[in-house]
């Protein structure tokens, strides 16, 4: 719905009404979606108050989606205190919040704020941002239908089809939603009905091809919709207006409302006239078209003047005539370049190998570069590349010893080259040896890293980081050492021990072995140890499968009436 904007509470209760209807039909809607004046003056309260108020039972159990109107913003607050949207995609929004996008199934969503009649210089440049913020959410979202809902509809047949800043906007946006591949624009603003052929390049499309059904199948353009008022104000049709791009069109008089349904392959939209069970106008588009494979071999290194130098090779097309590759979406994962930046680069035909390179890079930063194919309308799977050094590999984490261990990355193989972490990443500290000693602390996996250091001198980033893959826990004094071995049956029973310290440790220390048959003790020895390591071979004069041997390591072995330590985990070898 759009343009509930009414000066009177007896305007509101029409909106309500019309609400109503909408959800008679579509009870399990689960978002509404509104292009923008929601309020005739955004800076009266009761006509929020009554906005809100007159369809409340509704709003309880329904969540909306609004654009912002050029009646509520862009120098007043109140929509952003009613809605409190996300405020986290452009710099300056104005007003806050009235630039978000969201997710429903496969459908991305993408709100924009057209301002006020008339832009002045910060109105420019909001929207400037707007336009690159949008580039970004297309690049990286992965979802089929891509949405875009906004005020000011730049395809429209009413009081405002021929102002200057619906004619400007026009020609900024719509090659920005043809590269983009943009499936739906939702409007406002114009208080007529009009719902446009699919429109590429500012002309209808001539070559939609049909299903059975009739409907639009894997069409190409774009489809711009608006749909009157949800209120009681509307504007007639304005007489010269070259109405090119309008397949259906009318002004009734009275509220409109269009529920949208999506399947995996279809997005339709039914428009209804208050007071009526049928729609009057249904439009369906099908997509049964197919992700393009991701690009291949994508690789990062430095121009000769020190600039970052992406490579790739582009996917191949089974059926290039159908669905060809026509560019490549490209973007900074982290928003080290902005918080919006990304770029398009163009296919060539019957080219396979491209490059793209990166400027405003910094030196010593290190950067992660997403790039994604593009056919028709889907992107690719995203392939990534970083521009740091690789990281290390085969971690290994020794828990007993309290250390951390890795193999170097090639051409850097001295241990001043990398430093580590034991906080995950928030602070590192020079490596003094491979494997590093970390301290007998608990440290959950992924917790302790080793990196290559970043140079200032010679301008390199830290490298990639490699994580450890198992915890470190604090050592138990059963963790003093470590007993390994091998039983043995021959002639007699033959037990090869290792005896390994996992901690530094000086007192005494024996190793007690018990000779059992089957579950019953028959013998008992202990020999002392005074080394840090020790390996040797116990004998016992039996024979058979029944016999095996447990071995402990106690810190006393006398006739005392105590309980001694255990400095090792039992070991049973059978």
């Amino acid at each position: 719905m759009t343009d509930s904007q009414g000066s009177n509470s007896h305007d509101y209760e029409v909106f309500a009404d019309t609400m109503k209807q909408g959800l008679d039909h579509y009870p399990n809607s689960k978002f509404m979606v509104m292009t923008g004046d929601e309020v005739d003056a955004g800076s009266l309260e009761s006509q929020w108050l009554d906005y809100f108020g007159k369809p409340q039972s509704m709003f309880l159990k329904l969540p909306i989606m609004a654009a912002v109107g050029n009646h509520e913003g862009p120098y007043n607050d109140n929509y952003y205190y009613h809605f409190n949207y996300p405020n986290d995609s452009i710099q300056n929004p104005l007003p806050p919040g009235s630039v978000y996008s969201y997710d429903y199934g496969d459908a991305h969503i993408m709100v924009l704020n057209t301002m006020d009649i008339g832009w002045d210089d910060r109105q420019k440049e909001s929207f400037r941002q707007q336009v690159e913020w949008l580039k970004k959410e297309v690049a990286e979202t992965d979802r089929k239908w891509k949405v875009v809902a906004f005020h000011k509809a730049i395809y429209s047949l009413g009081n405002h089809a021929l102002d200057s800043d619906i004619l400007s906007m026009r020609q900024m946006l719509y090659p920005v939603f043809d590269e983009l591949g943009i499936d739906v624009v939702l409007q406002g603003h114009d208080h007529t009905f009009m719902r446009s052929y699919q429109m590429y390049n500012n002309a209808p499309v001539t070559n939609v091809q049909k299903d059975q059904n009739g409907n639009a199948l894997n069409p190409d353009g774009t489809l711009y919709m608006i749909n009157n008022s949800a209120g009681t104000k509307y504007y007639d049709l304005q007489n010269g207006v070259d109405r090119y791009y309008a397949a259906v069109y009318e002004q009734p008089y009275q509220p409109i409302y269009s529920g949208i349904r999506m399947t995996e392959n279809s997005f339709t939209i039914d428009s209804y006239k208050s007071g009526q069970e049928q729609p009057f106008d249904t439009y369906t588009i099908v997509r049964n078209d197919a992700k393009p494979a991701p690009v291949a071999q994508l690789a990062a290194s430095k121009t000769a003047d020190g600039k970052e130098l992406l490579t790739w090779i582009a996917p191949q097309v089974a059926n290039p005539e159908e669905d060809a590759v026509r560019g490549f979406r490209i973007y900074e994962v982290d928003g080290k370049l902005g918080m919006n930046w990304s770029t398009y680069v163009p296919a060539v035909k019957d080219q396979a190998n491209y490059q793209f390179v990166v400027t405003g890079t910094q030196p010593g930063q290190s950067y992660k570069f997403a790039v994604k194919a593009v056919d028709k309308r889907d992107n690719s799977v995203a392939s990534t590349v970083s521009t740091a050094l690789a990281a290390p590999t085969a971690p290994v984490v020794d828990d007993g010893r309290n250390t951390f261990g890795w193999t170097n990355v090639p051409g850097y193989a001295n241990t001043a080259d990398y430093e580590y972490s034991v906080d995950g990443g928030a602070n590192w500290q020079p490596v003094t040896a491979n494997p590093q000693p970390v301290g007998d602390n608990d440290y959950p996996a992924g917790a302790v890293q080793v990196r290559i250091k970043a140079n200032a001198t010679s301008g390199l980033a830290a490298g990639l980081s490699l994580a450890s893959n198992l915890p470190f826990t604090t050592n138990f004094v059963e963790d003093t050492y470590k007993i390994t071995g091998e039983l043995k049956r021959g002639e007699q029973l033959q037990l090869d021990v290792t005896l390994e310290p996992l901690a530094n440790y000086s007192s005494d220390a024996y190793i007690v072995f018990e000779l059992l048959e089957g579950d019953k003790p028959i013998l008992m020895n202990a020999i002392p140890n005074k080394q840090n390591k020790l390996t040797f071979k116990q004998y016992f004069n039996v024979v058979g499968a029944e016999y095996k041997v447990k071995a402990f390591i106690f810190n006393q072995y006398d006739s005392e009436l105590r309980v001694p330590l255990q400095l090792a985990r039992p070991k049973l070898f059978e």
